[in-house]
């Protein structure tokens, strides 16, 4: 095996900007995300997530049965799984016993319904909304243009990382609120200063005005505004006695998403209403880059058996003082012009598969070509690989 090494201008290292695109919809409970469609019912097991959602390590992919699962056994290290409780640990498991827990992890959007007095979610937002500030000051905690955010009842909706990495792109939320198919309102960043502006329908109440925040780097979407959006009501509060009928307004966005609000008791409100979320997201990606040279006359040689005649045997050459053992003879690969006629016997390789090795000779990466290229002694290749760090 020949080995070369990197010289100073082989290896590049860029950084290359993406931006994911996601459209979530959510209707009558479930939730989809039309850029990666969810499979057919009957083939649900391809993935075992429900949809809307992403599988974090794609573990159990494709299984319907036999699926793998984390489990520890309880010892005198007192080691259990993030899931269980430690009354549940001391009280439910003898030692010996095996602890479980389930795969596949998946990840989707969720809601929170901020309505209680101490607000504990909505304050744990208090100090990454500071760094927004010098955007825009609804980012105040409280201010005479807004009120006091804790005195509101607050929609959050909550966006995981996996969807869209660094950050938020600026400028390309968009939120579409619809109800029996109708759209009733629509909020978009469009200053790209985390304020959500309500931008549609033309002429609606509270057009123009500032219904939401978005935290980019956090992935957070703050819905304040409680203006009416529609005069049709619905009871957003069945535990309320009296019953209240209310309006749709921005802070019910996405109501029913893996909240406390079940289907059961809000069948109208499922039915009736519907919900969009359209963003960009913003990731950076290392990437190396490597170029690999064959120079004339390097790597010409084949550890395949087949690079060797295999009929003609092993030779023992010897002499006075030393005695070697003379391999077989290459074999040639050489074609002539016309059918079953060899040509000159030219030594040849065909280069299928590059091996990048650490400084210590480890293999790190392997790049399998498409097709092998053919190598003559005369001939010089560049191969260009390139690997995300």
């Amino acid at each position: 095996m020949s080995f070369k090494k990197f010289s100073d201008t082989d290896v590049l290292i860029n950084s290359i900007k993406l931006y994911p695109k996601n459209n979530f919809v959510f209707y009558n409970g479930t939730l989809h995300n039309l850029y990666s469609p969810s499979v057919s019912s009957s083939n649900n097991y391809e993935t075992n997530v429900s949809p809307g959602h992403v599988s974090l390590f794609e573990m159990n992919v494709n299984r319907k049965e036999g699926l793998i699962y984390p489990f520890v056994e309880k010892n005198g290290s007192h080691v259990s799984l993030n899931n269980t409780p430690q009354s549940t640990y001391n009280a439910n498991f003898g030692y010996g016993q095996s602890i479980t827990g389930s795969y596949p992890l998946s990840a989707s959007l969720s809601r929170d319904d901020v309505k209680d007095l101490k607000k504990r979610k909505l304050r744990a937002l208090q100090i990454p909304m500071r760094k927004y500030v010098n955007m825009s000051p609804h980012f105040l905690w409280e201010s005479d243009l807004h009120g006091n955010i804790l005195q509101k009842d607050v929609g959050l909706i909550n966006i995981p990382k996996i969807f869209y990495g660094d950050r938020l792109k600026k400028g390309s939320l968009e939120l579409n609120m619809y109800l029996s198919g109708t759209l009733i309102g629509t909020l978009k960043d469009s200053k790209e200063n985390g304020e959500l502006v309500q931008t549609g329908p033309a002429g609606s109440t509270g057009s123009g005005s500032v219904a939401g925040l978005v935290l980019y780097d956090e992935g957070v979407l703050v819905l304040t505004a409680s203006w009416s959006l529609t005069s049709r009501t619905f009871n957003f509060d069945t535990a309320a006695s009296p019953a209240v009928l209310t309006p749709f307004q921005w802070r019910d966005f996405f109501f029913g998403l893996r909240d406390t609000n079940n289907r059961s008791s809000y069948v109208d409100i499922f039915t009736s209403g519907s919900y969009q979320l359209k963003f960009e997201g913003q990731n950076t990606v290392e990437t190396m880059t490597m170029f690999c040279h064959a120079q004339k006359s390097e790597f010409n040689y084949s550890n395949n058996p087949t690079f060797r005649l295999q009929t003609d045997p092993l030779k023992v050459d010897t002499s006075d003082n030393t005695a070697k053992i003379v391999g077989n003879q290459i074999k040639n690969t050489v074609t002539g012009s016309m059918y079953d006629l060899a040509a000159t016997q030219k030594n040849q390789v065909f280069i299928n598969t590059i091996g990048v090795y650490d400084k210590n000779k480890r293999l790190i990466a392997v790049a399998k070509l498409a097709k092998p290229v053919r190598k003559r002694e005369k001939d010089s290749y560049t191969f260009k690989l390139k690997m995300d760090m």
